[in-house]
């Protein structure tokens, strides 16, 4: 009976990572236990998709979406335990075990045949959620304008001065507020940050409908000549949104874009692959079928050794 009991005792608990023997069978070693519990899993998974049979209609007039399930695809996920050396090191001294976690995705062969292959390659119609995320923000204006003039950006081959030039026409204001809107949008736009060059395009639009004063790109401005600029901006706003669409809807590969986008089953999924929005460039991702690994900084910690007595093993 105490044999029992200790046996069952000693198996709720890892002490160390070295022990290769405590008298009670190999199995009941600490080492044994470790690789055990470092040990790859496998677990099967299995996803369905959707896709949008009438985009189109969803768009133009608001009508009720019509799915379809497409699927299944049958996959399996493979978790690997990264341990360092002195992570090791630090189990054994203080009973702590910090580790991080490799996920990778494969097809079950024995599952997953012609047919879920197949399916991978196939094109389906989704909602675009990052389009979703813009719209619910009501930063579509502030895009538009963003889109308009690193438009006039690469149409002038990066010249600053035209650039200039083009929104003192457009818009009927002075070279001083010309070259402050261009630098408020070129200059996180060549850092990579579209959304910096939105937010601050919005902050000036916002500020217009509050009756605030604004900045942007370094100039201070008070209501009145927010409002003027807002307005010019707006106008500019209707005028480009078809040309934008024009340029990007067959990036999107659907006539219902941006709202909608279409994709390969493998994209949607991010089995090895992924989906990125034409417009904003930015990754569209369903993670379903992502691999990932835990990124340095972010480990578990997690009481592993019996010297916590009847706290048990946890996470914290």
């Amino acid at each position: 009976k105490d044999y029992v009991y200790d046996s069952v005792f000693d198996l709720m608990f890892i002490d160390d990572t070295v022990q290769d023997t405590d008298g009670k069978g190999e199995k009941l070693a600490e080492r044994y236990q470790f690789n055990e519990w470092m040990k790859q899993s496998t677990q099967q998974r299995t996803f369905s998709v959707f896709t949008v049979t009438n985009a189109q209609a969803v768009v133009a007039s608001g009508a009720k979406p019509v799915v379809k399930e497409l699927g299944a695809v049958y996959a399996k996920k493979l978790t690997t335990t990264i341990m360092s050396d002195a992570q090791k090191a630090e189990w054994d001294s203080t009973g702590i075990a910090t580790y991080r976690e490799a996920a990778a995705f494969q097809l079950d062969e024995g599952r997953c045949l012609v047919d879920c292959k197949a399916l991978l390659d196939q094109y389906i119609t989704i909602p675009n959620p990052v389009w979703a995320r813009v719209a619910d923000m009501k930063a579509v204006p502030a895009l538009v304008v963003v889109q308009w003039i690193g438009f006039l950006h690469q149409f002038h081959s990066a010249k600053l001065t035209a650039v200039v030039g083009a929104i003192m026409t457009t818009l009927g204001v002075s070279q001083t507020e010309a070259g402050a809107i261009a630098n408020g949008v070129l200059v996180p736009l060549g850092a990579g940050n579209s959304m910096t060059a939105m937010n601050n395009v919005g902050a000036l639009l916002v500020a217009a409908q509050m009756m605030a004063s604004c900045s942007i790109g370094g100039l201070s401005m008070d209501n009145t000549r927010c409002r003027s600029i807002a307005a010019a901006l707006m106008v500019q706003v209707g005028k480009f949104w078809p040309v934008l669409l024009g340029t990007y809807s067959a990036a999107y590969n659907t006539s219902a874009a941006p709202v909608f986008i279409r994709a390969k089953v493998r994209d949607v999924l991010n089995y090895q692959s992924t989906v990125t929005d034409p417009m904003l460039k930015i990754d569209i991702t369903f993670p379903a079928l992502r691999d990932s690994t835990t990124p340095a900084g972010q480990e578990t910690s997690m009481q592993m050794s019996s010297r916590f007595g009847e706290l048990g093993t946890s996470v914290y």
